[in-house]
């Protein structure tokens, strides 16, 4: 029950520094979002969740930057998916063009793919 309540209790400051409640369902959204029609298993989603809900809630008392969140998401995803991972990244970066994604994308091309996994280019 305290892990519950410490998420109610705990606000996430956007972007545009609004601030709203904490709500895990809004991050598996933009994995399930970014995953599309990838076959990352949805245990394996909703691990990740997990993973990034226990370490906020840890780590921080009463606020966290989204932009925290979406970090500790797209490193979960880059060891799950390169793909997914890319896709997370251009909205949470906020790519502007073309060549920014494809930067990012050559970034990821050059770190070794997760186990059972091809290169991405």
């Amino acid at each position: 029950m305290e892990r519950t309540e410490r998420a109610r209790t705990l606000r996430v400051v956007k972007r545009s520094g609004s601030r709203e409640a904490f709500d895990p369902s809004k991050i598996l959204q933009g994995i399930d979002i970014a995953c599309g029609k990838r076959p990352v298993p949805e245990v394996a989603r909703q691990e990740l969740v997990e993973r990034v809900v226990r370490a906020v809630e840890e780590e921080f008392q009463s606020e966290v930057e989204s932009s925290e969140v979406g970090r500790r998401v797209a490193e979960g995803l880059r060891e799950l998916d390169q793909v997914v991972y890319v896709r997370f990244v251009s909205v949470y970066e906020d790519h502007a063009t073309i060549s920014d994604l494809m930067e990012a994308a050559r970034a990821e091309a050059n770190r070794s793919p997760p186990a059972g996994e091809s290169d991405l280019f």
